[in-house]
């Protein structure tokens, strides 16, 4: 399978993709803060982190 790619902005789309990213979880974790407690929080961001880290190095 060929996949026809124009790479010319391919870092600044991945830059404004992570920026957005970034924003959202933001705004996503500052209002679950409010009822829930930090280290439940942070759990619960590793877990996210861990299961990404692990699809990405051997890729599912």
């Amino acid at each position: 399978m060929q996949y026809i790619v124009n790479l010319n902005y391919f870092g600044e789309i991945c830059a404004l993709f992570a920026s957005i990213c970034w924003s959202i979880a933001i705004i996503f974790f500052k209002s679950v803060s409010k009822n829930l407690s930090p280290i439940l929080i942070t759990a619960f961001k590793n877990s996210i982190g861990l299961f990404f880290f692990y699809f990405i190095f051997f890729n599912i």
